[in-house]
């Protein structure tokens, strides 16, 4: 296995520690998350995801959505977020890789988005319990 350290070091000097954990044949297969931060957020980071390079993207990315119901897009290598993506209106508590560059995210407010590239390209809502 082949394993990639990224740290970002956030706003608050917080730090946000990731490995991500790849095969021989260098395809994704994991990532280890230490710590909270945040990373660019202003508040707690609640769920992180990798999205490997995809035909939209030809370089992974890092995901992480907050209390602040937003999500950020970061570059392996940089400390500051490329993209943000709004539209949740509570924390996003969930995020997917799906296929083809797909985000789905989860959040308090009662809907899971899909997202290719930064927009929003379905929402879909439930109902709480």
């Amino acid at each position: 296995m082949n394993r990639v350290n990224v740290g970002f070091e956030s706003l608050a000097s917080l730090i946000i520690s990731i490995t991500i954990v790849k095969n021989k044949k260098n395809q994704f297969i994991g990532i280890v998350f230490l710590g909270s931060s945040s990373a660019g957020h202003g508040c707690f980071v609640s769920s992180i995801c990798i999205l490997p390079p995809n035909k939209h993207c030809e370089q992974a990315l890092i995901a992480t959505g907050a209390t602040d119901s937003t999500i950020r897009l970061f570059g392996l290598d940089q400390a500051q977020p490329v993209a943000q993506l709004v539209g949740h209106s509570g924390n996003v508590s969930a995020l997917k890789a799906g296929p083809n560059g797909l985000l789905i995210s989860g959040s308090w407010d009662s809907t899971v988005k899909q997202w290719l590239k930064e927009n929003c390209v379905q929402t879909m809502a439930g109902k709480t319990l």
